[in-house]
């Protein structure tokens, strides 16, 4: 049932900025089809570096590895000493859920591996995904077991295929947002897998996400799952949850949710998604705070823009922002599904994104509704 709930929407148009992104290095890449993605000492080094941070899982070693758009292997690293030190099986699945991330995400919409879960369970949209476009036995398990996890990787090179659908793969948008790839991680909980390679990307400043179906437009792991009797794993609210792993991951979650209260009271108390698009005239679109009641006064504090502004000032470096334009928009919002297409009666159908997705998801939402005509 839609809650009877509204959700008030602000932001604001930027001027121009230029943006500086990381310059990745080519010797590791002997493949000019991967210039545009990290070589193998950058993969590793990022990899190590979130591996060792809290990530609510077992902190075991892991396998990483990157694609490019077209699905070819550009780099494999491990965290270890050696390749024993991560479980053997998780270096094939990390090129999986790379080729997962890669193959499902588009130009406009990301999708991670774990936002795949639910959907692909008996009766999903997306059921018997996970059977399709196999792994190639030849390039995952081919050459010197020796040089796995190096630079030269006999996987490095081939297309890999496969589907996984845990959490752990996502896909590498650079500063221009485009999709350049994608990376996958595995080898603790899938949780812990999602959370490292989020941490890796953001380290290998490929994260310029455009839109996806998880919180604020991201492409993040979701936890809606509920339990249903006689269902282990329960049902997903929007249809893109993951199930939780194990309590330390829902503890290292409140922790983060404990750290931005304590750091950033400020944006939380607005529950602000602090994110930013550049448009091709170089103007960026920023935003945005929220504010939830079964009524919405129509008038913004200005305190809320300041505080939005200064945030986003930060990241960018800058002492001031000059604002074009603003808006605020108010619109139905549930926690049970990201959308509503109801036929109100003969002839009058109306459809409304009851969650932050809309940008995502409006054009397809529109042709499928106007497809029933």
């Amino acid at each position: 049932m839609l809650k009877k709930c509204l959700r008030q929407s602000c932001g604001a148009l930027l001027g121009t900025f230029l943006l500086s992104g990381l310059a990745f290095a080519e010797s590791d890449n002997n493949n000019a089809n991967c210039r545009d993605l990290p070589s193998y000492a950058e993969l590793k080094a990022a990899l190590t570096t979130a591996q060792g941070t809290s990530n609510g899982g077992f902190s075991l070693e892991m396998w990483g590895t990157v694609v490019n758009r077209d699905g070819e292997v550009c780099a494999v690293a491990f965290t270890g000493n050696s390749r024993g030190d991560q479980w053997p099986g998780s270096r094939v699945i990390s090129a999986q859920k790379a080729n997962t991330a890669n193959e499902f995400s588009l130009p406009g919409l990301a999708l991670s591996t774990a936002n795949l879960y639910s959907a692909v369970q008996p009766g999903g949209s997306l059921f018997g995904l996970q059977e399709s476009n196999p792994v190639d036995v030849s390039v995952a398990y081919g050459g010197n077991s020796a040089n796995y996890g190096q630079h030269n990787d006999p996987m490095v090179g081939g297309k890999i295929g496969g589907v996984n659908v845990f959490g752990g793969g996502l896909a590498l948008y650079n500063k221009d947002h485009k999709l350049v790839g994608a990376i996958g991680v595995s080898g603790d909980t899938s949780c812990a897998d999602h959370s490292i390679a989020w941490k890796t990307r953001d380290m290998l400043k490929l994260d310029f996400v455009p839109g996806g179906v998880g919180g604020g437009g991201s492409d993040n792991i979701v936890y809606d799952i509920v339990s249903q009797p006689g269902q282990m794993p329960g049902v997903s609210a929007s249809g893109w949850g993951h199930p939780s792993c194990i309590a330390e991951t829902q503890a290292a979650a409140n922790a983060l949710r404990a750290e931005m209260a304590a750091q950033h009271p400020e944006l939380v108390d607005i529950v602000a998604n602090v994110m930013f698009t550049q448009r091709p005239d170089g103007t960026l679109i920023v935003g945005d705070s929220h504010r939830y009641g079964v009524t919405q006064d129509p008038f913004l504090a200005e305190s809320t823009s300041t505080t939005l502004l200064d945030a986003v000032a930060q990241i960018l470096g800058v002492a001031e922002l000059r604002v074009v334009e603003r808006w605020q928009g108010v619109y139905a919002s549930s926690s049970q599904q990201p959308f509503v297409i109801a036929e109100l009666e003969p002839g009058v159908t109306a459809a409304i994104v009851t969650s932050g997705v809309g940008m995502t998801i409006s054009l397809g939402l529109a042709e499928k509704t106007f497809g029933t005509f």
